[in-house]
């Protein structure tokens, strides 16, 4: 499952994250790595952009980047 499957409300694991370079670089500055507990806060009305909090840190991916960030619903 990956993080763009999720929807509002939901909590998740995070199991892997696929990018590389820049954006790599971005998400691990943001808390978004292996292990991280994250919330699902809210999903735009297209679903084209996710509102994340991962260890009390709020951030919102674009729904493509969001699909390379591998979690487990809890």
């Amino acid at each position: 499952m990956v993080l763009a499957d999720l929807n509002k409300g939901d909590k998740g694991i995070i199991k892997g994250v696929s990018v590389k370079g820049m954006l790599k670089n971005r998400l691990d500055s943001l808390g978004i790595y292996k292990g991280s507990n994250l919330f699902i806060a809210e999903l735009s009305l297209a679903k084209s952009t996710i509102k994340i909090i991962v260890d009390n840190t709020m951030t919102a991916l674009r729904i493509e980047e969001a699909k390379n960030i591998e979690v487990e619903k809890v």
